[in-house]
């Protein structure tokens, strides 16, 4: 290590009663009393291994649930930008998840008529935290990427995320 880089090591090892057991050692290289100096340490990071192991489980399983279902599920943060377009919304409406990330749902989805009131929704929700139609299940349009409009049924919820409410939207194709 070169003086003031900090290296991290990590590497495990089985206990005795067979338990993975995991350390990390952190080094930096120092110059003291005009001496360098390697100082260093070692800690136990079994807690934060399995925490990590387990959290990887967790979004694995959730990953292949909304992957797996047969509703579309399409995730818009706050600003109205899709966040998540599963492969049932990238049949649906023939649009890959990587052209639908980052767009503005409603001009990507919603009928052009529909587009404002969907607008001033988003913007009621934000400001007062109404929606009449968040935890319902409703009927309206859709809009294919050919043009075509489609009858779908909608159930919208809310979840918080790292960076701020998460809206879902489940729907399916009526037609």
């Amino acid at each position: 290590a070169r003086n003031g880089e900090v290296q991290r090591y990590e590497w495990h090892r089985r206990n005795r009663d067979g338990s993975l057991h995991w350390d990390q050692i952190v080094m930096k290289r120092v110059r003291l009393g005009g001496v360098d100096r390697l100082i260093s340490y070692s800690r136990d990071i079994t807690d934060l291994k399995r925490r990590e192991e387990a959290l990887t489980q967790s979004e694995d399983r959730l990953r292949a649930t909304v992957e797996a279902a047969l509703d579309c599920i399409i995730t818009m943060n706050a600003d109205g930008r899709i966040l998540g377009f599963n492969p049932a919304a990238e049949e649906c409406f023939g649009i890959h998840e990587e052209e639908a990330v980052g767009r503005r749902l409603s001009e990507l989805i919603i009928p052009e008529r529909y587009r404002r009131a969907h607008e001033r929704g988003m913007t009621r929700y934000l400001r007062d935290g109404s929606g009449p139609y968040l935890g319902r299940r409703i009927e309206t349009w859709a809009l294919r990427s050919d043009g075509t409009e489609f009858p779908i049924e909608l159930a919208i919820g809310v979840a918080q995320g790292a960076g701020g409410e998460i809206f879902i939207g489940y729907l399916r194709d009526i037609t």
